[in-house]
């Protein structure tokens, strides 16, 4: 992680950490999870269990 302490270092480091995140939001999308009914597991767990 030296490569981090140059301006070009944090650069890249605040880059790829960005890439990941928008992966993970990708993923997210790509499995479905924008299409459960709730923000609460609980319900989303019964929900799946009902046949959702």
């Amino acid at each position: 992680m030296a490569e981090a302490k140059t301006a070009g270092g944090w650069d890249e480091a605040r880059h790829h950490a960005h890439a990941r995140v928008e992966d993970r939001i990708r993923t997210g999308k790509d499995t479905g999870f924008g299409r459960f009914p709730s923000r609460v597991f609980a319900i989303n767990a019964a929900w799946l269990q009902v046949g959702g």
